[in-house]
């Protein structure tokens, strides 16, 4: 049975001015400690080797669709596997349901706002030390393998990676990026390395194996699931962003889209998490497992015809913001600890620096999870998380008033959540008795409303109002693609 853990986090970065924070990172990296003083650390009172870093994103994934978190498909019986053997945050929340701007996040615990990146197509200047820069700034042999066009080298992810393979497609199978990955770590690489493997087949256009989509069909228990789940199970969908239409089938009950395209999705999730096997089996046959701290995540959901819509990046509801994050730590270390309270994907790389035992650069948002991880009966987490999102409009070019034309911001508790827009609407959601965010709570509940407002605002406050990244210069091809990805008009 695994246990439940109620902890703090702790270990927040320090808060000063952003002139400060450039002279501090400056500072900070040149004056960081040379290869041959971080090759061991001390663990347990040991001396040991530097551990690496193996990193898996699984672009797109929904935590609700994963049997370790409770779904009721088989579709990922190794990740499942993985969280047994490691630490399960159960309310894992993304900062925005886009693939570059989250995953810029990620690797430098800012919100998009501060980084700059608030859309695809948009190329990172490099105003923060990412992930991959620190770790290779430490002696870390970095190389990471991406399978989808968003994070391709084009936009400026691939600070600090000393080999980074890409796709020249708008998406590649994950097993194209899991082989190279494995084929990267033959024979046994010399630590500390880091790895970042990077698998798009959650994400739009789905296109699992054959096999795979035979497995996954309707049935009487996917009707069950569905029902009163807000989903737009027939008849013709709502518009998407990309203001394209998914139009009902004829034909039968397995035709209609949202049956059709949940089956796609889960099939697809089930290939990722094939590759998932097939990479940590191979961690495991060449004795780099256990000399591995590995972290398993998604950058956002995706929605499957909940509140009446279809993919991902225009709504910040639950099905779209809530990712898995499974740590993994060498030897199974907290093996089936679950961590019910809130964290925020800001919160991973902070995490992975002081596990590491490595410093990180001033002044970021997230906040280490380590105490949360590792000791016993503690109560908190992050009170508030906070995610934004914004509309791709059809004008050209994509400048920055059109980029801030509607947006939407949203807070959230262990219990509660508010959403406000730009167009001035706002809705709560009790999310213990309601988890599918069907009734708006606001005016029943004002008091909560009021507190959950006032937190929404001293954050807008703290967030640059725009960002310093200039119009989106995208090539005829480069946009073909983000298009057909959904992202662009």
């Amino acid at each position: 049975m695994r246990r439940e853990t109620r902890r703090t986090c702790g270990w927040r970065w320090g808060q000063q001015p952003l002139v400060f924070v450039c002279a501090s990172a400056l500072l900070w990296f040149g004056t960081a400690p040379a290869v041959a003083q971080v090759d061991s650390r001390v663990i347990d009172g040991r001396t040991q080797a530097r551990l690496n870093l193996v990193l898996i994103v699984v672009d797109t994934l929904r935590a609700d669709h994963l049997g370790c978190y409770g779904y009721f498909r088989e579709t990922s019986p190794s990740i499942d596997a993985l969280a047994q053997e490691g630490v399960l945050f159960r309310q894992a929340v993304s900062v925005m349901p886009h693939t570059l701007p989250a995953h810029l996040s990620l690797f430098t615990s800012r919100y998009p706002a501060e980084h700059g990146v608030v859309m695809n197509g948009q190329v990172y200047d490099g105003r923060f030390i990412t992930l991959a820069e620190i770790l290779a700034r430490h002696g870390y042999e970095t190389a990471a393998f991406v399978s989808g066009h968003p994070v391709d080298a084009t936009y400026g992810l691939d600070r600090g990676f000393q080999t980074y393979q890409g796709t020249s497609k708008k998406k590649t199978p994950g097993d194209t990026a899991g082989r190279a990955a494995i084929e990267w770590l033959r024979p046994p690489r010399r630590s500390p390395f880091f790895l970042w493997i990077h698998l798009y087949d959650p994400h739009v256009p789905y296109a699992p194996p054959e096999r795979l989509r035979r497995r996954f069909l309707p049935g009487p228990a996917l009707t069950a699931w569905a029902s009163g789940r807000g989903t737009s199970s027939f008849g013709e969908w709502t518009d998407v962003f990309d203001r394209t239409r998914i139009t009902s089938l004829s034909g039968s009950p397995g035709d209609v889209p949202f049956f059709k395209n949940l089956n796609l999705y889960d099939a697809e999730v089930a290939f990722a998490d094939e590759v998932v096997d097939m990479v940590v089996s191979s961690l495991r046959e060449t004795h780099q497992l256990e000399q591995s701290l590995l972290v398993l995540l998604s950058d956002h959901g995706e929605g499957l015809g909940e509140h009446d819509f279809w993919s991902h990046g225009l709504h910040l509801y639950e099905e779209q913001i809530m990712i898995p994050l499974i740590f993994r730590f060498p030897q199974a270390k907290y093996a089936g600890t679950v961590v019910n309270e809130q964290v925020s994907l800001l919160d991973v790389m902070p995490t992975i620096l002081e596990y590491l035992g490595l410093k990180g650069p001033p002044r970021g948002r997230g906040e280490s999870l380590m105490r949360a991880i590792s000791e016993e009966q503690r109560k908190g987490g992050r009170k508030f998380t906070f995610s934004e999102t914004r509309a791709y409009p059809p004008r050209k070019p994509l400048s920055p008033e059109h980029w801030t034309a509607v947006r939407k911001f949203s807070v959230r508790t262990n219990s509660w959540k508010l959403i406000q827009t730009t167009e001035g609407k706002e809705t709560l959601y009790n999310l213990v008795d309601d988890p599918e965010e069907l009734t708006d709570r606001s005016e029943e509940e004002r008091k909560q409303a009021r507190q959950l407002r006032k937190a929404l605002r001293r954050w807008l406050k703290s967030m640059p109002q725009s960002p310093a990244t200039g119009p989106l210069e995208l090539s005829d091809e480069d946009r073909r693609k983000l298009k057909s990805l959904g992202y662009v008009n």
